[in-house]
């Protein structure tokens, strides 16, 4: 139940107050990057803290475990709320918020085919996530490959 409470209070909060629109407008990578450097320095232990309730998340599905899973779900969801909150509203911030509701969505349908003992549903979800953390590997390649 906690993991629904979570998941209704991220998703209502993702954008944290920023325009829920999506930007058009592509800008030079250098920028990019300028804005990526100062967020990690900022707050680099957010997308730390991501990766590591991410890897416990993983490891507590692989172990078949659906309490811990449940525990790890609800870390993993409140790290991507933490952060949610620390995000800019530049171009930077706008590609690791669009992730960021990307998990919340995967974990809301993985869950939700879970409990309605739906296959589709949880393979959609599946998928989703797995796309979703393929473009936060993008993001922190792109931030380690900053001069």
């Amino acid at each position: 139940m906690l993991a629904l409470i979570l998941i209704a209070v991220i998703t209502a909060g993702c954008g944290g107050g920023k325009s829920s629109k999506a930007s058009t407008t592509t800008i030079p990578e250098a920028l990019w990057q300028g804005q990526a450097r100062a967020y990690v320095a900022a707050h680099g232990d957010d997308l730390k803290g991501i990766s590591d309730a991410a890897q416990n998340l993983a490891n507590a599905a692989k172990g078949n475990n659906t309490t811990l899973s449940q525990i790890a779900a609800t870390q993993f969801l409140t790290k991507v709320g933490q952060a949610e909150g620390n995000l800019p509203t530049n171009a930077f911030g706008q590609d690791l918020h669009k992730v960021f509701v990307a998990y919340v969505t995967a974990l809301g349908n993985i869950r939700n085919g879970i409990a309605n003992n739906d296959q589709k549903l949880y393979k959609q979800g599946s998928d989703e996530l797995s796309a979703a953390v393929a473009r936060f590997g993008a993001i922190t390649n792109r931030i380690k490959a900053s001069p």
